[in-house]
């Protein structure tokens, strides 16, 4: 009976095709989840019932914004928006984070015609060294039948205006120095204020997002701002 010795030509030969393979193997990393707020300024939904992914229910009030959701990236992701138990959409939306993301999406429309996602608003890209407060202004007072207002943010108590000729539907950010603030919306070139935001305190390394919209979306009344920040849940 004969048996097989390998020579040492034959075992350098299996040593070169298993480190080829390992050479060879490609890892993927693990997608981190992404965080996403959603804000309710449709015209006429009161309250806003959103499934995100299938597994989490969040409802938002008009006007209001939600708590950070927890939705998986790398992948698209499907949004079911509702109203009580009407559905808004013949289709489900759905939107691919990047790994770690983290979004503002400002939901728009009406319940007799379409209700989507208006703008997705990064909520990331602070510089948490530098000593300054950060402040993002998303102009939501859209869908104004006799047009839409540009508008200056004005701040307080500087009297300066930090932005000029806000067109509906666009954000802008910028970045001052930690204190306390009130900010006043004006319409474009004027003095003649459209909402305004009471002083607070603004901390350094910190996201101020300032949102204008409708209070009374069905007759386009009643412009107001509001502020989330992406220190608080």
């Amino acid at each position: 009976m004969k048996h097989f010795t390998p020579t040492l030509a034959s075992l350098a030969l299996a040593a070169a095709l298993l480190i080829g393979c390992e050479q060879n193997t490609v890892t993927f990393p693990i997608p981190v989840p992404a965080t996403a707020r959603i804000v309710n300024v449709t015209t006429d939904v009161d309250t806003l019932t959103v499934i995100v992914d299938y597994t989490t229910t969040v409802k938002i009030p008009h006007g209001e914004v939600s708590p950070p959701i927890s939705i998986s990236s790398g992948r698209p992701a499907p949004f079911v928006l509702m109203e009580g138990d009407e559905m808004l959409r013949r289709d489900t939306l759905y939107y691919t984070f990047g790994s770690g993301s983290s979004l503002a999406l400002y939901t728009k429309g009406t319940k007799t015609n379409t209700v989507e996602f208006l703008r997705a608003v990064p909520d990331t890209g602070v510089n948490t060294t530098n000593g300054l407060a950060y402040i993002r202004f998303s102009h939501m007072a859209t869908e104004r039948p006799d047009g839409e207002p540009y508008v200056d943010l004005r701040l307080e108590p500087k009297d300066s205006v930090v932005l000029s000729g806000m067109e509906p539907g666009k954000t802008k950010q910028f970045s001052i120095a930690p204190g306390s603030y009130a900010f006043t919306a004006m319409q474009e070139g004027t003095s003649t204020p459209v909402a305004s935001l009471s002083t607070r305190q603004y901390e350094a390394g910190v996201l101020y997002t300032i949102y204008l919209y409708f209070e009374n979306a069905t007759t386009f009344a009643d412009p107001t701002l509001k502020i989330f920040d992406n220190k608080n849940p």
